[in-house]
């Protein structure tokens, strides 16, 4: 059977003349179902991941709007409401990296490897497989867009989608890569949410950088997480909002002030890096 006919008959052993890009496709399919039947199957997990950033947004919007009424001429609410996405990005895909940790535990990473399949195709399966499951719990927070006075179009809805998946995978691909040099899960949770809070506290998730000491806006600009942060929120609030006192949105590095399309080419190329690591690694785990 030549290279090009239909993958759909079922001569034996047909599926190993397959074209390889074919067969990869078909491995990246595999580990992204796998990781989604897992999420799934765990309905507390569901539940808590629904009800969380739901309860982060009554909090933060409605329950600090008594104290902050405006921000840089935008209501809190329209703030906070990004960095309420990016909390649940970074928290859910950091974590769903420990899969990779579990099954070399277990010994299922072991079989993985053995296969036929490349390495680099399981670490694609489970990189999209983690940053699907996050975005998805970010259309879900659009649900609640009104609610925070938040009436985005479709086009507005779909851009900060994009930039939200960008930054999924950003995240979950810098997991997959630590997962490859931590053994224990319980390290490997220990050590994400070691990163998480100076990751999500740095990134002007929740709070200005602009009303921040200087030295820490110099540190934040070494965060990665800070520029998908402040994409998908110039992108949803507007990219020429100022505050009083500085910038609302926009970040300025090595002098330059950053456009939208900046920082998520940076996004872009952070998580290209990332995926590269994270394949490497994984080429030498036993």
């Amino acid at each position: 059977m030549a290279d090009d006919e239909p993958v759909g008959n079922f001569e034996p052993g047909a599926h190993r003349r397959e074209p390889r890009l074919v067969a990869e496709l078909r491995v990246i399919g595999m580990v992204v179902r796998r990781e989604l039947k897992k999420y799934l199957r765990s309905k507390a997990k569901i539940l808590s991941s629904f009800v969380q950033p739901f309860f982060f947004l009554l909090i933060f919007g409605y329950g600090m709007r008594t104290l902050v009424r405006t921000t840089g001429g935008v209501s809190f609410e329209a703030f906070v409401f990004p960095g309420v996405i990016a909390m649940t990005v970074l928290g859910r895909s950091l974590l769903s990296a420990v899969t990779i940790v579990q099954d070399r535990e277990f010994g299922f990473l072991r079989e993985m490897l053995v296969s036929p399949a490349s390495r680099v195709s399981i670490v694609l399966g489970a990189i999209l497989g983690g940053a699907l499951i996050s975005t998805v719990q970010a259309v879900l927070l659009f649900l609640g867009a009104p609610i925070m006075g938040l009436f985005p179009g479709p086009g507005t809805i779909l851009a900060v989608l994009a930039g939200t998946g960008l930054m999924a995978v950003e995240v979950t691909a810098l997991g997959v890569a630590l997962a490859t040099f931590i053994a224990k899960p319980h390290s490997f949770t220990a050590v994400t949410q070691a990163l998480t809070y100076p990751m999500l506290v740095l990134s002007g998730a929740l709070v200005p950088l602009a009303g921040l000491p200087s030295w820490v806006g110099r540190i934040a600009t070494f965060n990665l997480f800070t520029y998908p942060v402040d994409a998908i929120r110039r992108l949803l609030i507007g990219s020429n909002v100022r505050a009083d006192q500085g910038a609302l949105t926009g970040l300025v590095l090595f002098g330059h002030r950053m456009s939208v399309t900046d920082e998520l080419a940076l996004t872009g190329g952070c998580t290209l890096f990332f995926v590269l690591l994270a394949a490497w690694r994984f080429a030498r785990v036993t």
